[in-house]
């Protein structure tokens, strides 16, 4: 469990560090990352505002007892971010449960996927939301963050990127 928590870390925070182009290791750009294509460009704009830049994408190999395959894909904007990660694993509910806990403030969120978890904060205006989704063997996380938008506004946004994204699944 411990490596799945790692491992979806790893990923988000791969992707948001990537640049367009990919100049070293598994980076690419654009709609070669399979997380990409779970979710438009203004799908990620009704979230977070205009986006300014190609999406940003990041896949990785395979990797024994963690994942068959992972990806992440970030939209940046002005005013924001929004990262959808994929992770491909067959994961328990028990498993992915446990790592939902692992988020600050995580809530059960009812209809989405198979499970579904998801937090918000913020102050002043800007605000930070992240949803985890369990759909069968595959979970998703997406992650928003907006110096103009709130983290409940944020988290409502990411429920409906969610659902986009299982939608393509």
């Amino acid at each position: 469990m411990k490596k799945l928590i790692a491992t979806a870390l790893l990923f988000t925070l791969a992707a948001c560090t990537t640049t367009t182009g990919g100049t070293s290791g598994t980076s690419t750009s654009g709609s070669t990352s399979a997380s990409c294509a779970l979710v438009a460009k203004a799908d990620a704009e009704a979230v977070v505002g205009a986006v300014t830049d190609t999406p940003v994408g990041t896949s990785a190999p395979a990797v024994s007892g963690v994942a068959d395959s992972a990806s992440a894909c970030v939209y940046r904007g002005a005013n924001g971010v929004v990262t959808i990660a994929l992770v491909e694993r067959s994961t328990s509910r028990a498993d992915f449960d446990n790592v939902a806990k692992q988020v600050p403030g995580a809530q059960p969120i009812s209809g989405l996927g198979d499970a579904a978890y998801g937090a918000s904060a913020g102050t002043g205006g800007a605000g930070a939301a992240t949803v985890l989704v369990l759909k069968g063997s595959k979970y998703i996380s997406v992650a928003a963050t907006s110096t103009s938008k709130t983290g409940d506004v944020l988290l409502d946004g990411s429920k409906t990127l969610a659902r986009t994204a299982i939608g393509k699944l």
